[in-house]
């Protein structure tokens, strides 16, 4: 019967959760850095016990009409387990010498700029490029990039999805800058479907992406957007240059909008044009205009060119009001915003880096590895 199955399973897992607590370290063992983590994983991991525990003995959910439901969530448990185990205590559990620079590094990060609330956590075990839980409160980065230098601005990118995505009173300023911008773009795309509704277009597909385009900018691209910007307005311009030295080895769909369903990120061309106007904001005129060069000089060699729709989906109008909204958001967060004489020592490490790497970018290696080694021995 599969009631047998399912209660065996949910056995076989509450066995899981219990053995997945003996894999944090000893004390002995175990980093400063990660002690947060600890405590929030061993509170989570007692909370899906529980969970596993409830729908064991809940009878409800084992009639023949609830068993579907129980399935369902057994499986929405297992997720939330997969986590835990994949990515968090992963995390915890193979602490490296690298995880401890890379906090230092990202505590460093977090007091140069004021960032507003606790300092997330750092681990070198990412599969998926540099990416952010904002819920733990924990960085992913890639396993090399503790010894690199020009794809560590992505850590100012994901360090923002926190300030926009969990609840926070010192963050609200933020989140009602990307609620202005949420509002204009609705505002916007509100007007054009109902104009072409009124015209009687009886184009309806076309007419769906409207619907795309709207939810996409509000659920996800104006986040994205302004955790470009906040990434560009408090490092500068080591940032935009991190953002095509990723396009060039990752992604070259720099135009591809969406046209049946919503996407996570509006397309690269985009992200970088808001880049541009955040670098005008804050006085790096010249250095956008360099970086603007290479980016045409990018686009011109793969070949890319926007669709006929996509200023439609992306209005510049949009991107400009994206920077000055973020800019405002901040500002109000009371976070340093970057300059051209900054002397604090991560931002100028990386900006210098890039520059560097433009005065010779074959010698860069041999330059990197020394500012690495200067960089370590300094934190």
């Amino acid at each position: 019967m599969m009631v047998d199955y399912i209660d065996g399973a949910i056995m076989e897992n509450i066995q899981k959760s219990r053995v997945l607590k003996s894999k944090f370290p000893s004390a002995k063992k175990s980093s400063l850095y990660f002690e947060s983590l600890v405590s929030k994983a061993t509170l989570e991991i007692e909370s899906t016990i529980q969970d596993l525990v409830g729908l064991l003995h809940d009878q409800d959910y084992s009639k023949p009409a609830n068993l579907r439901r129980k399935f369902s969530k057994f499986k929405a448990i297992l997720s939330k387990l997969h986590v835990l185990e994949n990515v968090i205590v992963a995390a915890i559990s193979r602490r490296h010498d690298d995880d401890d620079f890379a906090n230092k590094l990202m505590r460093e990060i977090c007091s140069e700029i004021e960032y507003p609330t606790q300092t997330p956590v750092v681990s070198c075990l990412s599969q998926h490029y540099y990416r952010i839980l904002p819920y733990y409160n924990l960085v992913c980065m890639p396993l090399l990039e503790s010894d690199f230098l020009l794809h560590l601005p992505d850590l100012y990118h994901e360090i923002c999805h926190p300030l926009i995505s969990v609840d926070n009173p010192k963050t609200e300023v933020i989140k009602s800058s990307r609620g202005k911008l949420n509002r204009d773009v609705k505002r916007h795309f509100n007007v054009e479907i109902g104009r072409l509704q009124k015209n009687q277009f009886d184009n309806s597909e076309f007419l769906r992406t409207y619907y795309v385009w709207r939810d996409s900018w509000i659920d996800k691209w104006s986040e994205e957007l302004f955790c470009d910007l906040f990434a560009t307005l408090t490092l500068g311009p080591a940032y935009v240059w991190s953002n095509l030295h990723m396009c060039a080895k990752m992604d070259w769909n720099l135009f591809k909008i969406p046209l049946l369903q919503k996407s996570s990120h509006p397309p690269a061309g985009a992200r970088m044009q808001a880049m541009f106007y955040g670098l005008d904001l804050i006085g790096f005129n010249e250095e956008r205009k360099k970086i603007s060069i290479k980016w045409e000089e990018f686009i011109q060699v793969i070949g890319a060119a926007p669709e006929p729709e996509y200023h439609i989906a992306l209005p510049d109008s949009f991107l400009k009001k994206s920077a000055e909204y973020a800019l405002e958001g901040v500002k109000g967060l009371g976070c340093t915003l970057a300059s051209e004489n900054q002397d604090a020592i991560i931002i100028k490490t990386l900006n210098e880096a890039w520059k560097s790497f433009w005065r010779s970018p074959m010698g860069f290696v041999d330059t990197e590895e020394r500012i690495m080694k200067e960089l370590k021995k300094n934190l």
